[in-house]
């Protein structure tokens, strides 16, 4: 008897062998750290189970998760300690020389304008000392801003040369942060609109009235709408 293979039984008979355990581990793509044979060292710098040196090659991170056997090893502990003496100091020296020029310049400018009394809203400009004065505050704005890292920052009018000359800019921060009006008191100097209960406040009451913060009440709608007519 002739045994015909058919294509079912081609099938049946088919096996399929598998490569060793060593082929596919070489037919793996290898890594950033692997090509460079510093898997082993990352490994050991960065201990903890399942712990992958590929991961730490742009990643997503969860920010609201703290890896303790991350941050617990001896190269971040080495790095958090140079970080602090290399950045941190320097930083919070260049920030407390911002605080206090600006304070100072906002204080002396009030001064020089009529005192601590003057209303923001119908007191009108400042005379052109505490203009001069203000340029100190504004240079004060901007190394807070530098303290915290922002050491370029850019900055895009898109607004045509007729439009500029004919409008005043009014700016609308996000509000994510604290950020936001030392950003714009750098940009624009503007008279800023916030709620009265930042001016009652000792050092940022006396920023609020060098920078001729117009005071909004949340609860006295006609303040409301009186500052809507100022802005406009």
């Amino acid at each position: 008897a002739t045994r015909v293979n058919t294509p079912t039984a081609a099938r049946d008979d088919a096996v399929t062998v598998a490569p060793p355990p060593q082929q596919q581990q070489q037919q793996q793509p290898r890594g950033f750290f692997s090509r460079l044979g510093l898997d082993r060292v990352i490994a050991t710098l960065f201990p903890g189970p399942k712990r992958d040196p590929e991961r730490f090659l742009g990643k997503p991170v969860n920010p609201f998760h703290y890896d303790e056997a991350l941050h617990s090893t001896p190269l971040q502990v080495l790095k958090m300690i140079v970080v602090g003496l290399v950045l941190f100091l320097p930083r919070l020296l260049v920030l407390l020389l911002a605080l206090i020029l600006m304070t100072s310049s906002a204080a002396l400018r009030v001064f020089v304008s009529g005192g601590v009394k003057r209303d923001p809203v119908t007191g009108g400009a400042f005379p052109l000392a505490g203009q001069l004065i203000f340029n100190v505050g504004r240079f004060g704005a901007r190394l807070f801003l530098l303290a915290f890292g922002y050491w370029w920052i850019t900055f895009e009018d898109r607004r045509s040369e007729e439009d500029k000359k004919r409008f005043a800019p009014i700016l609308a921060a996000n509000h994510c942060s604290f950020i936001d009006p030392f950003l714009m008191a750098w940009l624009e100097g503007p008279m800023v609109a916030s709620k009265a209960e930042l001016t009652e406040l000792p050092v940022i009451g006396t920023l609020c009235k060098g920078l001729q913060v117009i005071p909004i009440s949340r609860e006295d709608t006609s303040n409301r709408k009186q500052v809507s007519c100022e802005i406009k």
